[in-house]
Order: C-alpha cells, then sequence, then structure tokens
C-alpha cells in the first residue's frame, strides 16, 4: 500500500514545535516583584547641582541602571518628578515646588520643569522615581538640586569699573591692571555666593585663593547682545572678619588681538563687574559690589592676546589708585554656563 509523504512544510513544523516547545502562561518566568530599575546621575540644563540659572523653565534629566541584569526588556514606562524647597520637604516625599505626579513616558532627557515660577536665588531640591515595563517603581533617586541666578534688573547693585587711569590703551601690549577691595564680614557665615564677569577676561582672589578653577572667563560672546557672568560658591573663601577681593584683567576678545574684527574690536580697555553676597547665620545678607571704592594697580603681568600666566599680588592697597566707573555696555547679562576648561597641568620653562 502506497503512502503519500508528508509535505515539506508540514515535518518542518512538527520539527520545530519538538524543539522549541510553546512555554504556557503558567510556565513562563514572572518578574521578580522587586523593583529593577534605578535612577541616577541627575542634571539640570545639562549640568550636575548647577548654580546661577537664568533659565525659568529648565530641562531635566536622568540616567537608568539596571539593577537585575538578568531581567531582560526592561524599560521605563512612567516617572514622578519630585521638586521642593528644602531637603527636609524633600525627604518626606513631598514635592511643594512641584510635583509632576504619575507621568507615563519613556522620555528621561528634556523634561521642562512646570512648577511655581522661580525666583532669583533660589534653591530647588528635586529626585525622581520611574516606573519600569512591569509597573514597579523605583526607589527614589538621590536628591540633587539647582540654584537660580540674578533674574532681574533690581538684584545688581554692582558698577562697572576698569583700570584706565593705569592702562595704556593704545598698544597691543600692556601690564594687567589689578583691582581690590578690602571688606569685613562681622557675623557667623552661612553661605556666600560671587556673581562676576568682565569685558575681556578675568580672574578673582578672594584672601589670596583664587575663585574657581575656569581659565578664560567669562569665554567668548557677543558683548553687543549679551555679557555673560558666573556664579561661584565661595563660603569656604571668606572669613569673619577682615576680606580681600581682588581681580586681574586681561584683554581676551574684548580689547585683544583676537580676530572678530582686529584689534580692540569692542573696546579699548578691559572692565570687571562683580557682586558678592554673603548670607549671614541670621539671615541678613550683605553685599561687596564693583564701584568706585575699588583700587586699582599695575601688575608685574604684561597682557599681549589674552591674560599671561598668573602671579600673585602682594602687599596691601595703599598707593593703588581710584578704580574709573564706565556706562553700562549694551549687551544683556546672562548667566554663563561652560564647558569644562579648567588647567590640567601647570610646566615650568626649562632653565
Amino acid at each position: 500500500m502506497n503512502r503519500t509523504p508528508l509535505p515539506h512544510w508540514l515535518l518542518f513544523s512538527l520539527v520545530f514545535a519538538l524543539v522549541f516547545p510553546v512555554q504556557s502562561s503558567e510556565t513562563k518566568a514572572k518578574p521578580s516583584k522587586d523593583h529593577a530599575i534605578s535612577v541616577s546621575r541627575l542634571r539640570c540644563e545639562y549640568l550636575v547641582n548647577p548654580i546661577g540659572m537664568d533659565v525659568t523653565k529648565p530641562r531635566l534629566d536622568w540616567l537608568l541602571t539596571d539593577s537585575k541584569p538578568g531581567e531582560r526588556n526592561v524599560s521605563q514606562t512612567g516617572y514622578r518628578i519630585l521638586v521642593a524647597s528644602s531637603p527636609k520637604v524633600l525627604a518626606q516625599d513631598q514635592g511643594d515646588v512641584w510635583d509632576s505626579g504619575d507621568v507615563k513616558s519613556d522620555e528621561t532627557t528634556g523634561i521642562v520643569y512646570a512648577g511655581a515660577p522661580l525666583k532669583s536665588r533660589e534653591i530647588c531640591y528635586w529626585k525622581v522615581s520611574v516606573t519600569d515595563s512591569f509597573g514597579r517603581k523605583s526607589a527614589w533617586s538621590p536628591a540633587s538640586t539647582w540654584e537660580m541666578g540674578l533674574l532681574e534688573p533690581g538684584d545688581w547693585e554692582a558698577k562697572w569699573i576698569d583700570g584706565s587711569s593705569i592702562s595704556e590703551t593704545g598698544t597691543a601690549e600692556a601690564p594687567v591692571p589689578c583691582l581690590r577691595k578690602d571688606f569685613l564680614l562681622n557675623k557667623p557665615i552661612a553661605k556666600a555666593r560671587l556673581y562676576a564677569t568682565a569685558l575681556g577676561l578675568y580672574e578673582l582672589h578672594i584672601n589670596g585663593r583664587k575663585v574657581g578653577d575656569h581659565v578664560f572667563a567669562p569665554d567668548w560672546t557677543d558683548y553687543n547682545k549679551r555679557v555673560r557672568y558666573q556664579d561661584y560658591d565661595v563660603t569656604s573663601l571668606v572669613k569673619t572678619g577682615a576680606n580681600t577681593l581682588a581681580g586681574m584683567l586681561g584683554n581676551g576678545w574684548y580689547s585683544g588681538h583676537i580676530g572678530n574684527g582686529g584689534f580692540q574690536a569692542w573696546g579699548k580697555v578691559p572692565a570687571l563687574f562683580a557682586q558678592l553676597e554673603v548670607t549671614y547665620a541670621d539671615g541678613s545678607v550683605e553685599r561687596v559690589v564693583t564701584d568706585a571704592s575699588w583700587k586699582v594697580h599695575t601688575s608685574s603681568c604684561w597682557a599681549r592676546i589674552t591674560m599671561p600666566a598668573r602671579k600673585r599680588q602682594a602687599g596691601t592697597s595703599r598707593d593703588w589708585t581710584w578704580a574709573h566707573g564706565i556706562p553700562r555696555p549694551k549687551g544683556r547679562r546672562r548667566s554663563g554656563r561652560w564647558m569644562d576648561r579648567s588647567t590640567s597641568r601647570c610646566v615650568k620653562p626649562a632653565k
């Protein structure tokens, strides 16, 4: 008796079913009840714990980490952001500045803040929890912060000053002007912030210690449109009692030989603009600002294209001349957030 052979497709299907049996819903591996995603590296406007922000609706982002590497197909399907006015409120899982609620989204970047209007100098404390593709909620991320800068023109008391009384404005080479202000702080200090910028380049020192680690501040800008300022946490540099705030100015892009129209494209002499705000333990605030009470002196450094190697200015303010005030530049003051440009190594010349 002749038997009709089975079709090839049927034989293939039978073999496949034997080799790869289909699991029933009862035999499928169930995900762990424990959360498999953790949240880390919180950033505001792509910076970790930034200060001096002037974006009133900053963008937030975070990273996801798989805490259970054995699980597959785990992703974010939702998030909740809490922004609080103090660490204490945030630790209570409350967002008195903004609570986004549970948002269904797989986005982890470019989340626009949508809470209460932000004010000058305000510090925001925030954290994130996410929901994964199995409906599990992660633990809250470690807390992070951002701090607002000076948002309104009325926040500023500083005046623009320069070293024109000692600068040689008609040459490409001139001694770098040093400006300084001696002042007293008479109560215990809680925190201190320094807001500063320059027409040209600047480097500031408080009590002989350099402010920040950036070089070539405040970086290039179109001075007719904007002047970028920086915000520094200088709490560790000031002290109760006598203090000195000093700065050196370089020609930079403003009045130096760096393209954009040639030598002295925007102005003749570099200028400084700084505002130190010291908050005492009792909540009161004292400000030290650039104005006509500052003194200026030539340094042993000479400017060429930019500011030369740093040399500390010794001595007291005796015999220094008064700083010269200048009109406000055309450009609007904006917070300047920069890429890292710190000194990585110092090389001593061979003798």
